[in-house]
């Protein structure tokens, strides 16, 4: 048997074409035995299947493909594949292709299948019955039957290694959707802009921020697209940050405002360029900042309402402090006046009862009502004069009261003496009507007659009189 490999170009791609011949005459077993015994020294990782479903026998394989695989080649030659190699998946693992599919694939396009990765596992040396899981990178070849040349006769499988290829994918890829979840959690829109194709190309929360889809983000959207979105405002600050950064090449960092309808949302946007004989690329991510600026901005309003608080506090102090000054003033005003005002008063009185006593010689006795009458209402003053210190003793929460019984009537009776005199000359008549018995009370009797006063001023004063009333 002899291998006849071939190649042609059609429409710019390289076909495989390989056909198996049968070499008439008496040597056919030796130059059949002589190709066998130069497959298997072949530098490739080669194994030749007869091309016939579902076993797929193997009839011949390369050394270094036994040595790749961990087997022998005397175990696996004559076997079917999927018996010498029960390890390989059925089941086609995500960005793997399944193996038996492919088979019957080359059989029935009979086309090469190149390039494609296979899952299949090799036992484990430091675990017995455990395997490590591996990829191949493999090509199947259709060699096609001399005499029939449209039916498959065996497939040429070309592999090598790729589970480090695979493995490294597969983290790339878990680490991609990690950072998409953190992107997504942080309301973070990652994107990537083509400085020459002015085509912007995003994540799904770029898409939320701009009042996109995800899909278009992901397709790329003109750059025009994310500038009309952007405040009126901001938009020259933007292009002039932007070009900027192309024409120098340092990274930027920008807030503005992004409105989406009836929606102004704060982005911080920061990115850099990645210029390449390729390509010029501007890469970067957009923060939703909305939140944080909110933030911000009640933040600093707590902080000048403070401002404002502690200095009305202040000023409340300030004027705590001149309230208590003017009312000390006050306080020692009365208190001077009313000593000033008890001195005379005091003096009035001895001289009063010196004349009524008989001092001065003998009086009348109208002289001596008359002097009765004076006296009283020099007494009434001084009990008035002390209430004034009181009152002034009262603001400073030392109002003193001295309690003793005295006859209420008799003090109502004074009073009624005292204003009878003061509403004759406004042509008034006072009428008192008094229980003719005593009625004593326990209180301070000066500072009642005060009061007494007072309310009767008080009453004056509110209501007020009329000329053609008798009372």
């Amino acid at each position: 048997m002899n291998l006849k490999v071939s190649r042609s170009v059609r429409k710019g791609t390289v076909r495989h074409v390989m056909t198996m011949k049968l070499l008439p005459g008496r040597n056919e077993m030796g130059e059949a035995a002589a190709s066998l015994n130069v497959f298997p020294q072949l530098p490739e990782r080669k194994l030749l299947i007869k091309a016939e479903s579902p076993e797929f026998v193997v009839e011949d394989m390369t050394n270094s493909y036994a040595e790749m695989f961990s087997v022998k080649r005397s175990t696996v030659v004559g076997r079917p594949y999927f018996s010498a190699f029960p390890n390989s998946t059925d089941q086609a693992t995500p960005g793997t292709t399944n193996l038996q599919q492919a088979f019957q694939l080359v059989i029935r396009t009979r086309k090469p299948l190149i390039q494609h990765i296979f899952r299949h596992d090799l036992p484990n040396p430091d675990k017995p019955g455990a395997f490590t899981e591996q990829y191949w990178r493999t090509t199947l070849y259709p060699i096609f039957d001399e005499h029939r040349r449209r039916k498959v006769a065996h497939i040429l499988q070309v592999s090598s290694s790729a589970t480090l290829e695979v493995l490294a994918s597969r983290e790339l890829e878990e680490a991609r959707l990690h950072l998409e979840e953190a992107l997504e959690a942080g309301k973070v829109g990652s994107w990537s802009w083509d400085v020459d194709t002015q085509v912007v190309v995003g994540n799904a929360e770029l898409a939320n921020i701009f009042g996109t889809t995800a899909k278009q983000a992901r397709k790329g959207i003109p750059l025009s697209h994310f500038i009309g979105s952007i405040h009126s405002d901001d938009q020259g600050r933007v292009n002039a940050i932007l070009q900027q950064s192309i024409e120098t090449k340092a990274p930027f960092d920008i807030e503005f405002r992004v409105v989406n309808g009836k929606i102004t949302k704060w982005v911080l946007g920061r990115g850099r360029l990645l210029d390449t004989q390729a390509e010029r690329r501007l890469s970067g991510v957009t923060v939703d900042v909305t939140e944080r600026r909110d933030l911000q901005a009640q933040i600093e309003l707590a902080r000048r309402q403070d401002r404002l608080n502690r200095q009305e506090a202040k000023m409340l102090q300030q004027r705590n402090e001149e309230l208590q000054a003017l009312s000390r003033s006050k306080d020692e005003f009365v208190a001077l006046a009313s000593h000033q005002l008890r001195t005379p008063a005091t003096a009035v009185k001895q001289y009063l009862g010196m004349v009524l006593q008989g001092y001065a010689g003998d009086i009348s006795t109208l002289q001596r009502d008359m002097l009765n009458k004076a006296f009283e209402s020099n007494e009434r003053q001084l009990q008035i004069i002390n209430q004034i210190l009181n009152a002034a003793r009262a603001d400073t929460g030392k109002l003193i009261i001295t309690p003793a019984p005295f006859d209420v009537v008799a003090m109502v009776r004074g009073v009624a003496e005292e204003l009878r005199s003061q509403l004759r000359d406004h042509d008034h008549k006072l009428i008192v009507h008094l229980p003719t018995k005593p009625r004593t009370i326990n209180g301070d009797s000066g500072y009642l007659h005060t009061r007494g006063w007072d309310n009767h001023c008080g009453g004056e004063r509110a209501v007020g009189y009329n000329a053609n009333r008798d009372t």
